[in-house]
C-alpha cells in the first residue's frame, strides 16, 4: 500500500513497511518512493533499472542504519540473530564479514503507522534479544514546497548502540540520465586532496570549488567518500537540472560524520551521515529537511 502526503505544490508517495521493499539493507519505515512537484516534475528513481528487483534494491529516499556493520554483528555467533534498525533481527549464517548487499533472513520488528493531514509517523519496536532493544520513531511532515524527516531513536536495551544513519537519495529529475545538464552543489568547499575513496571512470565527473558536474552520461558507477574533508556542524546539497529549471535540496543541522556521493548512468545520490552513540536509556533526535524549488 502507498501512503500519500500532498498539497498544492508537492506530492509524496510513501511505502508501508515491507509492502514493496522487503530486503535486509534499507530501513523499512518512511520510504519515500516518489516526489512530484507542481503535478509534473518528479525526482525519484530506482537503484536498478529492472522493476522486478524493486523488493530488494533501493528506490527514492531510502535510509540505512549501520552500512559498515550493524549493531551486534561482530559478537553474534553464527546461527544467532543481530538487529538491523528499521528492519528486524537478521540471521548471521557464518563468520564472514557483514555484507550490506547480502539479503539476510529476516524476523521483522513490530511496526505501526499514524496518518495525519500533513504527516505520517512510523514506529518500529525491537523487543529485547541478546540485550539489545530499541524504538525508532520516524515522522515525515509536508509543508508547502518542503518536507522534513524527523528521527528519534531510543536505546531500551542493556547494551550500547554505536552506529550511523544516512539517506541513500536515488535521484534523477524527470527520469533524465545523469549528464551535463545536471549540477550538484554543496554548502561547503570540495577539497579533493581530503577525499577518501574516489572512483571516477573516464574522468566523467568534474569537481569544482563547491559543485560537481558531468561531461556526459556515465557508463559505469562513480563514487566519492568523505567529500566534506573535515568536521561540519551542518551541511546541505542541491541537485539542479538546467533544462527542467527545477532543483531539490537536503539540509541537515547536526554534526556530520561524513558525506559520500554515488551514482551511475541513471541515478545520483548525495549521502549525509549521522553518527549515533547511545548508552542504555539514552535517546537521540535528528532531522533532515528537503526543499523542491524552481530555478
Amino acid at each position: 500500500m502507498i501512503l500519500v502526503l500532498e498539497n498544492h505544490i508537492l506530492r509524496l508517495e510513501i511505502q508501508e513497511p515491507g509492502a514493496g521493499y522487503n530486503g535486509s539493507r534499507f530501513d523499512w519505515t518512511g520510504q519515500i518512493i516518489q516526489i512530484i512537484f507542481a503535478n509534473k516534475q518528479y525526482f525519484c528513481t530506482d537503484e536498478t533499472p529492472d522493476p522486478s528487483k524493486r523488493h530488494l534494491f533501493g528506490r527514492g529516499l531510502y535510509n540505512e542504519f549501520g552500512i559498515d556493520m550493524p549493531i551486534g554483528y561482530q559478537d553474534c555467533p553464527p546461527g544467532e540473530q543481530f538487529p538491523k534498525i528499521g528492519i528486524g533481527y537478521l540471521l548471521k549464517e557464518s563468520d564472514q564479514k557483514y555484507d550490506f548487499f547480502k539479503n539476510y533472513r529476516i524476523e521483522p520488528f513490530d511496526f505501526s503507522i499514524t496518518e495525519e493531514q500533513d504527516s505520517v509517523t512510523f514506529i518500529c519496536r525491537a523487543k529485547e534479544y541478546r540485550d539489545y532493544a530499541f524504538i525508532l520513531v520516524k515522522k515525515v511532515t509536508l509543508s508547502d514546497n518542503t518536507f522534513t524527516i524527523r528521527y528519534v531513536l531510543e536505546n531500551r536495551g542493556e547494551r550500547d548502540i554505536n552506529t550511523n544513519e544516512y539517506v541513500h537519495n536515488f535521484l534523477a529529475i524527470n527520469g533524465s540520465s545523469i549528464n551535463n545538464l545536471y549540477r550538484l552543489k554543496f554548502s561547503f568547499p570540495l577539497r579533493q586532496e581530503g577525499f577518501g575513496e574516489s572512483l571516477n571512470p573516464k574522468n566523467i565527473v568534474d569537481i569544482y570549488k563547491k559543485e560537481i558536474t558531468w561531461k556526459g552520461v556515465p557508463d559505469s558507477p562513480f563514487f566519492f567518500s568523505h567529500v566534506n574533508s573535515g568536521q561540519l556542524s551542518r551541511a546541505s546539497w542541491f541537485l539542479e537540472h538546467e533544462q527542467y529549471k527545477v532543483g531539490i535540496s537536503e539540509s541537515c543541522e547536526f554534526p556530520v560524520q561524513k558525506i559520500n556521493i554515488w551514482g551511475t548512468t541513471h541515478v545520483v545520490s548525495p549521502e549525509i551521515f549521522y553518527y549515533i552513540a547511545l548508552k542504555p536509556g539514552e535517546k537521540t533526535l535528528w532531522e533532515r529537511k528537503y526543499c523542491v524549488y524552481k530555478l
